[in-house]
């Protein structure tokens, strides 16, 4: 009886340090984006022509103000396109 106790505690044990399968699965379809600008837009093709004559520092600028920081890594397009996504 004692070892039936002793195996039991055992796999209970074991099994708290086991992830269920569930939470490993990724969920039907995979994580795919959804939503997504389209470029050849000519409304889209407008602003970012808005925006392209921007510096880098008015560009940050109007993206703190928005409440949107950068990240020090991020270069002149990739906050030129964050401030389009913005928009």
């Amino acid at each position: 009886m004692s070892r039936f106790i002793f195996f039991s505690f055992c796999l209970s044990v074991a099994s708290a340090w086991v992830v269920p399968n569930k939470i490993i699965r990724r969920p039907y379809g995979g994580c795919s984006l959804k939503m997504a600008i389209d470029y050849n837009d000519p409304l889209v093709g407008e602003e970012l022509g808005k925006i392209m004559p921007m510096t880098y520092e008015e560009v940050e600028e109007e993206l703190q103000l928005s409440g949107v920081r950068g990240s020090p890594t991020m270069n002149d397009m990739d906050l030129k396109l964050m401030l389009e996504i913005g928009r």
